[in-house]
């Protein structure tokens, strides 16, 4: 029985390879049946481990739970990313013509129709680029705490969830839009890409870092 609960525990959390490893050498030794103080030793340095990484989730978890925190840093990193994103296909790719940008966003939805209207499309498609950023933003703030390679560099995070971006983007949500499937143009596309890790995916990786570093009520406690 003790065996089944660690399992259940070890499918609930994302636990490190230490406790992992730890979980294999008490199943071997008792199998095995080594000496009990060998048993003990490998029991004692799963238990730390395991209360680690139990402290680990549980202060992420009081993070994402302090509601007026959390929201208030989403809805920041939000609008900086969404109107970096806008300021920057507005004045590089649409040449300063923002209507013209924010037409071709609502003609995802609206098909070659939105090219023909007026003001309203246009401040349809802004809106709905703002949606898109703040899907992408709530992504990575809910994935941040539970992959741990993300703790490590924010420039590497930067450059990684850019190209996340990118690829859902260009090869799934346009294509499956009433835009439809346009032919890949390297250069234009390398534009798009450095534009989505510098105005979209640096802002939210930057300030999730910083969010998820502050010690918590739980750690200041300890």
């Amino acid at each position: 029985m003790a065996v089944l609960a660690l399992i259940f525990a070890c499918h609930n959390f994302s636990f490190s390879d230490e406790l992992v490893e730890s979980l294999s050498q008490i199943i071997h030794t008792g199998f095995a049946r080594e000496p009990v103080w060998v048993i003990k030793s490998t029991s004692k340095n799963l238990t730390q481990q395991f209360n680690m990484d139990i402290q680990t989730h549980y202060q992420f978890a009081e993070r994402i739970n302090n509601n007026k925190g959390f929201i208030l840093v989403v809805i920041v990193s939000w609008l900086i990313a969404g109107t970096l994103d806008a300021l920057a296909a507005t004045f590089i790719l649409g040449k300063g013509n923002w209507a013209g940008v924010f037409k071709f966003v609502a003609s995802a939805l609206y098909g070659k129709d939105a090219f023909t209207g007026g003001t309203t499309i246009a401040v349809q498609g802004l809106i709905m680029h703002y949606i898109i950023a703040l899907s992408f933003t709530l992504v990575y703030f809910f994935s941040y705490p539970y992959i741990s390679f993300l703790h490590k560099s924010v420039a590497l995070n930067a450059v990684i969830y850019g190209t996340f971006v990118f690829i859902i983007m260009t090869f799934c949500v346009v294509p499956l839009s009433k835009i439809g499937w346009r032919p890949f143009q390297p250069v234009p596309a390398l534009v798009n890409l450095i534009i989505l890790i510098i105005c979209i995916a640096l802002p939210i990786t930057y300030i999730a870092s910083k969010y998820y570093a502050k010690p918590t009520v739980y750690e200041n406690q300890l």
